[in-house]
């Protein structure tokens, strides 16, 4: 894997703003991260770099590292060729070779200051990844640390072949979606995930009309699925109404009433509920403040979140729970944990013309950009689940997660695991965890600002190494803890554990 340049924000993801590349339709060929003026930036890879500079043009002053014929790895990946690392916008590199002499520099060593050099609009750091020529999606291949994947499964018929139970097994997912759970088995995966159940109401989805009810249409909902919920107790949550159209504010509120009624009548039942359950692009940002009285009271938010062609982290098709995250920071209100529930690459919803498959990329290409989408999420603790769609389609065939994107997609969820040191963390958490007091003032007062401390900081020595960790809990989730560590020194790249009390 590649070391990544600076411990910093990415600022623009690979393939975004097409529009603002006219020479190249696909976009954005690297990765930009978030550089004060003089950042340190170090080797990705051993190799020979040279620097160069184009003056106001391009990258500016810029340092390349040819690596040479070899082979790029990842969980769950792999190319090979002649690859070239790029840094751009740079301020100082290679300091005393005068361009364009070359210099060995060896992975990890300080390569370069960052800057505002080139056609560059603000000080960043541009980073490229090129394969014989053609640059790729570097985000896959830079070296994170450990980390768990996001990533559950998503069925849709009743249908369990042996290679789907294997490979979600293999995955040690932690979230599998089913839909119309009720016409198959209980837990047919086993114990060890959260089962999340959405009931498809028949032709017309009559149950997104009640939503235009209000409370009233709450009831009628609640009518409509309670027997076949009755018959599912193993599900951890349940969705509501698939993809409303909330397009006013005077929907927004309709929206609003009907899920407040509903949360209650679920938590009144003992169920957990995901609200919203908005399609890709949807809400507008500016109805936020009309539907947070709906979502405030649900354990979850579900958002869809689909890619067109390719899955372009562009902040409005995906990634675009950012949005949601950003405007309850500044209203300075509480949100529930985010479940992405349906995402993967679709146009416009044909099933036929659509789907991943039908867009002329390997399923190879597709885990890729998959994987770019669940590290981005790493940056998020608020996004719990990303559940493509589908496995064992009824009429999605484009769509289809097939045999071969399954084994290659748990190939790379396998292979992230960090359990044994989560595990340690995990378990040495217990010592300090505070015992939750929902009627004492702090509490009260921190729950207002969505804040649950649960722990002071704490450091542990696992494999010779120093983390810090600290317990939180939320307040939509409290039977569970969210653990928050990284290496000491590393503040940059924070990761997070959800563990059961």
């Amino acid at each position: 894997m590649i070391l990544q340049p600076i411990q910093s924000k990415i600022t623009q993801y690979f393939g975004e703003n097409p529009g603002q590349y006219g020479y190249d339709k696909n976009g954005h060929k690297g990765l930009d991260f978030r550089a004060p003026l003089g950042t340190a930036v170090v080797a990705g890879s051993t190799g020979v770099a040279t620097i160069r500079d184009s003056g106001s043009q391009g990258f500016g002053l810029h340092v390349l590292i040819h690596c040479g014929q070899t082979e790029l790895t990842a969980p769950g990946l792999r190319m090979s060729g002649d690859i070239t690392l790029i840094y751009g916008h740079l301020s100082q590199g290679l300091e005393g070779v005068p361009s364009p002499e070359l210099r060995s520099v060896k992975a990890g060593a300080v390569l370069a200051l960052s800057g505002n050099s080139g056609n560059s609009t603000a000080p960043h750091l541009h980073f490229e990844i090129r394969i014989d020529g053609e640059a790729i999606d570097p985000l896959p291949f830079l070296e994170r640390g450990a980390v768990t994947s996001k990533y559950g499964f998503q069925i849709q018929k009743p249908n369990y072949p042996a290679w789907l139970l294997q490979h979600v097994a293999r995955s040690k997912c932690r979230w599998v979606k089913i839909i119309n759970p009720d016409y198959g088995r209980a837990s047919p995966f086993g114990t060890s995930m959260q089962y999340l159940g959405r009931f498809h109401c028949g032709l017309g989805e009559p149950d997104k009309e009640l939503m235009w009810r209000g409370s009233a249409g709450a009831d009628a909902y609640w009518a409509m699925i309670k027997p076949r919920v009755d018959v599912c107790p193993w599900l951890y949550a349940i969705e509501g109404p698939n993809e409303p159209a909330v397009d006013t504010i005077a929907k927004a509120q309709l929206f609003s009433d009907f899920y407040s009624r509903l949360c209650d009548i679920f938590h009144a039942a003992g169920k957990r509920i995901a609200a919203g359950v908005f399609s890709t692009g949807q809400p507008d940002p500016a109805l936020w403040p009309y539907l947070h009285r709906g979502i405030v009271k649900a354990d979850y938010v579900a958002l869809h979140e689909y890619g067109m062609h390719r899955m372009v982290l562009d902040g409005w098709h995906l990634l675009r729970y950012r949005k949601l995250i950003e405007w309850a920071e500044q209203a300075r209100v509480a949100i529930p944990l985010i479940l992405i529930t349906e995402t993967g690459i679709d146009y416009a919803g044909d099933p036929i013309n659509d789907g991943w498959q039908a867009q002329g990329i390997s399923s190879t290409e597709y885990l890729r950009q998959l994987v770019s989408y669940d590290i981005a999420t790493q940056e998020d603790p608020e996004v719990l689940a990303l559940l493509p769609f589908v496995w064992m389609h009824d009429g999605w065939p484009s769509f289809e997660m097939n045999e071969e994107i399954s084994r290659q997609l748990a190939d790379y969820m396998s292979k992230w695991a960090s359990e044994s040191v989560e595990e340690a963390i995990g378990q040495d958490a217990q010592r300090v965890v505070l015992p939750l007091n929902p009627n004492a003032a702090f509490e009260k007062a921190g729950t207002l600002k969505g804040y649950l401390p649960a722990s002071p900081e704490t450091d542990l020595v696992y494999g010779g190494v120093t983390y810090r960790y600290q317990v939180y809990r939320h307040p939509s989730e409290r039977t569970y803890q969210h653990i928050i560590y990284c290496p000491v020194g590393h503040w940059g790249d924070v990761k997070w554990i959800r563990r059961s009390n």
